[in-house]
């Protein structure tokens, strides 16, 4: 997979920032993880994400002001997110969050709607890069 789609893991529970991770890696798809949401804005400030994985129980900073900070990038930097809610996520703002999942969930499912998202923004990474008549990068190779 392109270097230039990563994944962004924040999530307070370090089982599924492990096991989520391991599994990504097993698909050649690179994230970072954060265990709160003071890392996790401190790793969008630094890197560009295609996806991010929010669990809405972040402490430090609240997953709301992730999603704030995330809802303040340009439309065409923003990452897909995913949101991960023991309850109810009916307040999200649906310009900012595309997927919400109850936990507990399936890591494997988990992992390749991840997988899913991230072949969708490296075709898109490829397209803009014919469009605008830049040499293609070769096309990214999947498990």
């Amino acid at each position: 997979m392109t270097d230039a789609v990563r994944v962004l893991i924040a999530d307070a529970d370090p089982g599924i920032r492990r096991g989520l991770n391991q599994r990504l890696l097993d698909a050649e798809v690179f994230a970072d993880t954060a265990a709160d949401g003071k890392d996790a804005v401190e790793r969008l400030k630094e890197t560009s994400y295609a996806v991010v994985v929010l669990d809405l129980q972040l402490q430090q900073v609240s997953s709301e002001r992730v999603l704030d900070f995330i809802a303040a990038l340009p439309r065409e930097e923003r990452p897909v997110v995913l949101v991960l809610a023991r309850t109810s996520a009916r307040s999200l703002d649906v310009d900012v969050v595309q997927i919400v999942l109850r936990k507990p969930c399936d890591l494997q499912q988990l992992a390749d709607i991840v997988h899913s998202c991230v072949r969708n923004a490296a075709d898109a990474i490829r397209r803009d890069e014919l469009t605008a008549g830049l040499q293609p990068s070769p096309a990214p190779q999947l498990a």
